[in-house]
């Protein structure tokens, strides 16, 4: 007689929901403690961001943060990484690519300030000014920086491919662009007006423009026969 393993497809489906619950669970565990991170940041500075600082704030165990993070320094990256600057949602520009030159230069502004105009963006400045104080949160936030740079120009040369830019002429649009945002969301903290921001967008808009158009190459292969 043979006996066939039947596999039970109910006991199958309890444990994919069990295994999703749990991983909805971690994320939600993680969300929360960087939600706490950001709030002492902006409260205290970096330096009172303890582990066991951030698991009081958030109302867990400092084990909790340890085993999502492990160390300081990795959720000082996290904060940057996953919640002020993703880079999902800020170098997603397919869809802008077919608009006119003008269009997607104020969009490389738009999307870009989208991350810049919120409140808790500041908490970065409190890691940056900070981790002078602590090599490894230094190495952390220099390495994202590096992956998150080449990120943005290879998402700016995308978009302006037809542009036929040389990369240091992405690198420097790169850096235009993200100084004078970084100013303007410093403004905001003196100066919160709307239309004074709205102004700001448009003329970097129009320098950003202004600074693509200068640079484009001649495309001497379509002038024809002069």
């Amino acid at each position: 007689m043979i006996i066939t393993e039947i596999s039970d497809p109910m006991m199958a489906l309890s444990k994919t929901v069990s295994h999703r619950s749990q991983a909805e669970r971690s994320a939600t565990t993680r969300a929360l403690l960087i939600d706490a991170t950001i709030a002492l940041l902006l409260e205290q500075g970096v330096a009172h961001c303890s582990l066991g600082a951030v698991a009081k704030r958030a109302g867990l165990t400092t084990g909790a943060v340890q085993h999502q993070f492990e160390t300081k320094a990795k959720l000082m990256r996290a904060v940057v990484a996953e919640r002020l600057f993703a880079a999902e949602s800020m170098f997603n520009f397919a869809d802008l690519t077919s608009r006119p030159l003008q269009e997607r230069c104020r969009a490389l502004v738009v999307s870009q300030w989208a991350r810049y105009r919120q409140p808790h963006y500041l908490a970065i400045w409190e890691i940056i000014l900070g981790k002078k104080t602590d090599a490894e949160i230094q190495q952390e936030i220099i390495s994202w920086q590096r992956a998150a740079t080449r990120a943005h120009e290879k998402a700016i040369g995308a978009i302006l491919a037809d542009c036929k830019l040389e990369a240091a002429q992405i690198r420097s649009l790169q850096y235009f662009l993200n100084s004078h945002l970084r100013g303007l969301a410093l403004l905001r903290t003196v100066e919160d007006d709307p239309a004074v921001i709205d102004e700001q967008l448009q003329l970097l808009g129009q320098a950003l423009l202004s600074a693509v158009t200068c640079s484009r190459k001649p495309d001497f292969e379509n002038w024809g026969d002069l």
